[in-house]
């Protein structure tokens, strides 16, 4: 097997041609992710600190794996967490146990950036037999136990609903300024001690992540107060086309339908065009979603500001991840969307999913 080793800033531009040239997906969409030009740039923005490892051979790069390590909330309160991403191995390197040594190197990573008895999750398409096999070696190397904590609903909410059979009445909904942060902070600290995986922020460290985050800024976070001006919840909307872009690698016959439809169909609802294979896929992703459930009947008036947001910077749709135990699942029912599935796994610090006292998770679409 090839070594596996840290990357440095050397491996940059090696890592945005091998991550555009393998595609993932599943067995309907097929997607080739391209990080030029600056392959870290969306590591330095998923936690405090990275580790990303490569693998090569005579100056070409068979494989990676992205190590995260952030503030997450976890039993109520902000611990040092990390998390796997982004593995690939080229197709001449499987099969030689090339995968199975990123995964191990990555559990070391991870403890090495916070520790043996750190908390470590990752996440897995339900639909990818492999990945989950991959975890469980893990465990047959004597290394870690990973086992599902959660199942995730990745939804791509359409820019269109139902009407609203109980909507919250007196709502007002703006965009963020500077001189909302302090009602956020405390929001968003009260709601996300109750979400396992919600990242910790102090007030500056929100600050530092509204306004120096590429494609975020005031003007993305959009606010929803009742009409007594108290803030109810809020959500972010990123575009990450600064640091990733996904193009689509190939489509089914139905999708190719949709795409037809679609595209006829368009100028009706003022919406962009639906990609042809070879073309990047324009959208936006719900990024900390702050919204207690005794306020969720505002997330719909929320998403709607948001979808506004979406057709303006040329989007196709809104993508939001949630548990599918979240109470706030409920206030989606209007929305049309196209729905994958996730499976969150964890180490042993964590309840395994069919432990009665597991609690729901708070999932970040834009960060995995």
């Amino acid at each position: 097997m090839h070594p596996i080793a840290p990357a440095t800033a050397h491996h940059g531009s090696a890592l945005c041609a091998f991550m555009a040239a393998h595609a993932v997906g599943s067995a309907h969409m097929r997607y080739r992710v391209d990080r030029s030009p600056d392959y870290f740039a969306l590591c330095r923005v998923q936690g405090q600190a990275h580790r990303v490892l490569v693998a090569e051979a005579e100056g070409e790069i068979l494989g990676t794996l992205s190590v995260i390590a952030d503030r997450m909330y976890l039993e109520a309160v902000p611990e040092a967490i990390a998390y796997t991403a982004d593995l690939r191995v080229a197709q001449a390197a499987r099969g030689t146990g090339l995968a199975d040594g990123f995964m191990r190197e990555g559990i070391h990573a991870c403890r090495d950036l916070n520790g043996p008895e750190t908390p470590i999750f990752t996440a897995v398409m339900a639909d990818n037999p492999v990945g989950f096999k991959k975890n469980t070696n893990l465990a047959r190397d004597g290394l870690v136990t990973m086992r599902p904590i959660a199942d995730v609903d990745l939804r791509f909410l359409l820019p269109f609903r139902l009407p609203l059979t109980k909507a919250m009445p007196g709502v007002r909904v703006r965009a963020a300024t500077p001189e909302d942060l302090g009602a956020m902070a405390a929001l968003w600290e009260r709601v996300a001690a109750k979400r396992p995986l919600a990242r910790a922020f102090t007030p500056d460290e929100l600050e530092a992540w509204i306004t120096r985050t590429p494609g975020l800024g005031w003007e993305r976070f959009l606010l929803a107060f009742d009409r007594d001006e108290r803030l109810l919840g809020f959500l972010g909307v990123w575009n990450q086309r600064a640091i990733r872009r996904f193009v689509l690698e190939a489509e089914s016959p139905s999708q190719r339908l949709i795409r037809q439809a679609w595209n006829a169909g368009r100028g009706i609802f003022s919406l962009a065009p639906f990609p042809k294979p070879g073309e990047p896929l324009s959208f936006c992703n719900v990024v900390n979603l702050c919204m207690p459930i005794e306020a969720g009947a505002a997330l719909p008036l929320l998403l709607d500001a948001a979808f506004e947001q979406v057709r303006a910077q040329g989007g196709l749709f809104l993508g939001l991840a949630l548990d599918r135990r979240d109470p706030l699942g409920t206030f989606l029912k209007p929305f049309f969307a196209s729905t994958s599935h996730l499976c969150l796994l964890g180490n042993e610090r964590f309840l395994p999913l069919d432990d009665p006292r597991s609690p729901v998770y708070h999932v970040e679409i834009s960060l995995g």
